[in-house]
């Protein structure tokens, strides 16, 4: 009971004000110390974030570079190989030659890899002012650089039909452009386009003009080694019928081919009939000049004097500087 009157009594109050106390420092403070986590926590994810997109924009800026320069890289290994090919062409004929180690495989192949250089240039993101101006620059030059390829390439496929330097004026005009693209290239992609292509392509289009005008002025244009290559077969005709008029067998068989010599039957030079006349009504050669079909109405004359016309066709070909026939029917 002494106890109990001990805490009952005049420290009753001092106890209970200092359990009061104690309560009052136990009590968390719990709406400030949720906010000062959640701050924390955001603090923490805006920064962590913040590090991941700068490291990701960074990494793709780089990867983006040197894309653009392994583009590059490749663009000026095949140019080069190209370069170097057309300076061993020294006739225009000679620009259509087959093969793997060809002008036009070659033209074939840098072209793939600048088409393939644009696709992966375009795939291509995050990266600085500097690389995204030198991107743009480079792809305006590759597709000018496309364009002149291209036209190269329609060229070769009709080097035989060409005859006209006005034929280039597309492919000289694709090579200009192609050079102003490649000089606004240069100013842009400073630090990134480090190799130089080599100035030979640029050249090539003027290239191609002076082994057309060497052409022209050794043979004449097309149309001028056309005329001359008709004239030159209906000259062999007309030989051919006029031995054929004074039954020279031999004279015969020296305008024909050693295939059609096999078949000529010297017979024919006993024929009663006499040829007084070869109207030629109609000439072609091929468009290589290597054959050519000449067409004339024969006219004869039988013992009694009768007057006969025959259609006859004479298919030649250019062997050596001489044009023999190789087959010749009455139609």
């Amino acid at each position: 009971m002494r106890f109990e009157e001990e805490i009952t009594g005049g420290e009753a109050e001092e106890i209970e004000a200092e359990a009061k106390e104690m309560k009052r420092y136990r009590r968390p403070r719990t709406p400030g110390l949720l906010l000062t986590i959640f701050g924390a926590v955001v603090v923490v994810l805006i920064g962590g974030l913040a590090s991941y997109y700068y490291y990701t924009f960074q990494s793709q800026g780089a990867a983006g570079e040197k894309k653009l320069k392994q583009v590059w890289n490749d663009t000026v290994g095949d140019t080069s190989v190209l370069a170097a090919r057309f300076k061993t062409i020294d006739e225009f004929g000679h620009l259509n030659e087959t093969g793997n180690g060809s002008l036009g495989k070659l033209v074939d192949t840098t072209n793939q890899t600048i088409r393939d250089g644009l696709y992966d240039i375009r795939a291509q993101g995050g990266m600085s002012i500097k690389a995204s101006t030198a991107a743009s620059k480079l792809s305006s030059f590759l597709e000018d650089y496309s364009s002149m390829l291209a036209e190269l390439k329609r060229v070769i496929s009709r080097v035989d039909e060409i005859s006209d330097q006005q034929e280039l004026n597309t492919l000289k005009d694709a090579g200009a452009q192609m050079e102003k693209s490649y000089d606004a290239l240069l100013l842009a992609g400073s630090g990134i386009i480090q190799a130089n292509l080599p100035r030979a392509i640029f050249d090539v289009p003027s290239g191609v003009e002076q082994l057309l005008a060497k052409k022209i002025e050794e043979g004449g244009s097309q149309s001028e080694q056309e005329k001359a290559a008709k004239q030159a077969a209906e000259q062999t005709v007309t030989q051919f019928v006029q031995a054929w008029q004074n039954r020279d067998p031999d004279g015969m068989l020296a305008k024909l081919t050693k295939a059609a010599k096999t078949e000529f039957n010297p017979g024919i030079v006993e024929d009663s009939t006499d040829i007084t006349n070869l109207r030629i009504t109609e000439s072609a050669v091929a468009a290589d000049l290597s054959g050519a079909t000449i067409t004339g109405q024969l006219e004869k004359q039988t013992p009694d004097k009768t007057k006969l016309t025959e259609t006859w066709e004479f298919k030649l070909l250019k062997q050596a500087d001489s044009w023999l026939i190789d087959k010749w029917v009455k139609k």
